[in-house]
């Protein structure tokens, strides 16, 4: 019997996880979900202060910072964390609102991965099958309609074959489908 393992790819958060001092860094270093809710988060928060101009980037930046003090507030309670980064993540999206309303599924829908962990059903309880690196390629077969923070659980296909990953870590190609985190090329 010959079993193949899909290497797991190491995820960093957005910040250096050799100067981590407290519980809450530690838990995300530690986490590979946890870390790339950390890079989504980022990423969120660029993209919505590169919107945003004086008193406005004033208002984000003061937002973020109360957010930090109530995401360590956490410690290092993994739960807790991954719903304070969805709810950090969905607010900062909300400031990135496209004039393209996400749409229902029609699948199959070109997507990319933000990477992270492949799951064998949908959730965080379903047992690791794999991971994606960052801009993986792959297409949207099935909206589960299980919701995580704001966000889907789908079925996708990627050249290793067929898993489920939470569409916070997705992004369609070309028009915007519920359920995803915004649109790529």
């Amino acid at each position: 019997l010959c079993v193949l393992a899909t290497p797991v790819v190491a995820l960093s958060p957005s910040f250096n996880c050799a100067k981590a001092s407290t519980p809450t860094e530690t838990a995300i270093c530690g986490n590979a979900e946890l870390a790339m809710l950390d890079l989504n988060m980022a990423n969120a928060y660029r993209r919505t202060l590169d919107r945003l101009t004086g008193g406005d980037e004033e208002f984000v930046r003061q937002r973020q910072r109360t957010w930090i003090e109530e995401r360590d507030a956490c410690g290092g309670d993994e739960t807790c964390l991954t719903t304070s980064y969805g709810q950090v993540i969905t607010l900062l999206e909300s400031d990135l609102v496209d004039l393209d309303p996400p749409q229902p599924l029609q699948a199959p829908q070109s997507a990319r991965s933000w990477g992270g962990l492949l799951r064998a059903g949908p959730g965080l309880t379903e047992a690791s099958v794999g991971s994606l690196a960052v801009g993986t390629e792959i297409s949207l077969l099935e909206d589960t309609s299980l919701t995580m923070n704001g966000s889907n659980w789908f079925l996708i296909e990627y050249s290793g074959g067929t898993a489920f990953q939470w569409g916070g870590i997705i992004c369609a190609v070309g028009r915007p489908v519920v359920g995803t985190n915004n649109t790529c090329n």
